[in-house]
């Protein structure tokens, strides 16, 4: 490009025309503004954007000024546009009227010089910006004009770019905000019925219980067992949707952790007996901490259910617990088989499971792992395979 003062005032203006796309986020709006820009930055008498369509692998009219409607298509390899994303590389028409490359889309319309430039970002082809001289009285353009239109496409494609990124964040938020919204209402309308699902089979079972058959009573027995695991899945549900909303309160209160775990027994002993399992309690002192009383109990619920799913019959399941001089330990451990090392650093992640059939949310010991860092403290899993794991 010319070094002159006139080349120094085209770079001045093309910094001015340039230096605030980025900030425009609406893409629409953007694509629009950059054909405006161009049009002055150039003196041309009309101009036009074709984006890239990687799945079709052809082009689309977005934005324009000229006579040819928005909508319309191009292929790879047709008119100047088409040109320059087979090329990636500018084009230059002097004289669009004898050109070879013609397209269909542009007969009877009086263009004489078009140029034409790839907008690409990282290598990628988003798309092509072109501008062009209708009748005989505009003037031509340059080589100096391409270069510096050149220049233009590299900012105007960054620009598109980030619009891009900030719709895509802003669908994948209003996408997370419905996912949360629908979470919150469905456990809503199930926890409703549950509670009094729950109710009604106690007073079933403390006004009839004792003339029930022994087979009517195996039928009540399950339906309690079972309106317990849908509480449990309700409960994780419910945890994980507002960890992620960042909106899970953790209280405060000294507790002991023996405590907890009796209000813990009562839930899931009917589970593990179910199972042909064996749940045993090795906590002889007090084990004192300073947390969230539910939380904790949906902790050891969620490591005790996720042993007993995870675990054969006739296992046997230890909660043990004792204090060293500066932490409170207390674990869930099995004599099952254990899991494999390759797969033990994966079982906190989100909706891991050992086997399609195991059940469960798949959530349990990611919240708890949440819960216990939220609480100031640790949590992980030892296991060596065939000689079982622990918590």
């Amino acid at each position: 490009m010319d070094t002159d003062g006139h080349g120094v005032s085209k770079l001045a203006a093309l910094y001015e025309t340039t230096r605030d796309l980025v900030t425009l986020r609406d893409q629409p709006t953007l694509l629009d503004v950059i054909v405006e820009r161009a049009l002055k930055l150039l003196a041309a008498a009309a101009g036009n954007i074709y984006l890239y369509n990687l799945r079709r692998h052809d082009l689309e009219q977005v934005a324009g000024t000229g006579p040819v409607p928005l909508g319309t298509r191009m292929q790879v390899g047709e008119g100047v546009a088409g040109q320059v994303a087979q090329s990636r590389q500018p084009v230059l028409v002097r004289d669009y009227r004898i050109w070879t490359h013609r397209s269909a889309h542009y007969e009877g319309i009086a263009i004489t010089a078009v140029i034409g430039v790839p907008l690409l970002y990282n290598g990628d082809l988003i798309g092509v910006l072109a501008v062009a001289q209708i009748g005989t009285t505009t003037r031509p353009f340059s080589e100096d004009d391409v270069y510096l239109l050149a220049l233009f496409a590299g900012q105007a494609a960054s620009a598109v770019h980030t619009a891009r990124l900030f719709a895509e964040n802003r669908l994948l938020e209003d996408l997370e905000r419905l996912r949360a919204d629908s979470i919150t209402t469905i456990t809503h309308d199930l926890r409703t019925p549950l509670t009094a699902l729950r109710a009604g089979l106690g007073m079933l079972e403390s006004s009839v219980g004792d003339r029930l058959l022994p087979d009517e009573r195996n039928v009540l027995a399950a339906a309690r067992r079972n309106s317990e695991r849908l509480g449990m899945l309700i409960d994780d549900l419910l945890a994980f949707n507002r960890l992620e909303a960042g909106t899970l309160h953790l209280d405060r209160e000294r507790l002991d952790l023996r405590d907890v775990v009796s209000g813990v027994i009562a839930a899931v002993a009917p589970l593990v007996s179910d199972k042909g399992q064996v749940l045993e309690i090795d906590l002889p002192e007090s084990l004192p901490i300073m947390g969230d009383r539910r939380r904790m109990e949906h902790v050891m619920v969620d490591l005790v259910a996720h042993t007993h799913r995870r675990t054969p019959s006739n296992t046997r399941i230890t909660i043990a617990g004792h204090m060293t001089e500066t932490e409170v330990l207390i674990s869930v451990s099995d004599n099952a088989p254990g899991i494999p090392a390759a797969e033990l650093l994966s079982v906190f992640q989100r909706f891991h499971r050992f086997t399609s059939a195991e059940g469960g949310s798949g959530l349990g010991l990611a919240i708890a792992r949440a819960i216990v860092e939220r609480s100031s403290g640790r949590i992980w899993a030892e296991s060596q395979f065939g000689h079982g794991t622990t918590f």
